[in-house]
């Protein structure tokens, strides 16, 4: 995980209306950061969900279910 400080040395703004010319400015955003850049910002993102999910500081784990199927 990143300084907070970190990044905020660094950003890319880009005003336009909502439509394909914005999703094709994210795609190529997104794009260029490369695939270890692109999951380290998504791992930010689950840690973030996790502690307004009121999980602060704790590790995510994946969800566990329980099925049983019997035979009628």
């Amino acid at each position: 995980m990143r300084d907070s400080n970190e990044r905020r040395l660094r950003a890319t703004v880009r005003l336009s209306a909502q439509g394909d010319a914005e999703r094709d400015f994210d795609d190529r955003f997104w794009e260029s950061l490369g695939p270890e850049a692109r999951l380290e910002a998504l791992w930010d993102l689950v840690l973030e969900a996790d502690e307004w999910r009121g999980n602060p500081g704790g590790q995510p784990r994946l969800r566990r279910l329980l099925l049983r199927v019997e035979r009628a």
